[in-house]
């Protein structure tokens, strides 16, 4: 099923791990944008590294495929705990915008939200990676 271009499409991701400082990653059809810890770890806090990454038109369409064609339940299953990760993936085109929050593990049903999230953090960490061998 093919999806029509979407101009104004940006998907955040906001990845908050306990005693760490928060990472987020913005995606645009123009390019990535991360500002946090990529390692997700840092106790104490490690310092804060942000960057920007150009993508072309393909990884844009990569990244945002698998999720233009789901449904996702509206309500998630349950869960609360202590000292684990919250992610948020906030979806917007336009003035209209959609926001998936977890707590640790991915709800059912919402894997395809969980893969885009491990795929962003993997991405912008290899960029960050093949940046620092120049």
């Amino acid at each position: 099923m093919e999806t029509e271009p979407v101009n104004d499409l940006t998907i955040e991701l906001v990845v908050d791990p306990s005693f760490c400082i928060p990472l987020t990653i913005t995606l645009t059809n123009q390019g990535i944008t991360y500002c946090g810890n990529l390692e997700l770890n840092g106790f104490p806090i490690e310092p804060e590294v942000s960057e920007e990454i150009s993508i072309s038109p393909f990884d844009f369409k990569d990244f945002t495929d698998e999720i233009m064609i789901s449904n996702f339940p509206i309500i998630p299953e349950f869960s609360m705990g202590c000292d684990g990760t919250t992610y948020t993936i906030r979806i917007k085109n336009g003035f209209n915008y959609a926001e998936y929050s977890w707590w640790d593990t991915c709800p059912e049903g919402w894997e395809k939200l969980g893969n885009l999230a491990e795929k962003l953090i993997n991405f912008c960490k290899k960029k960050s990676q093949e940046e620092n061998k120049k």
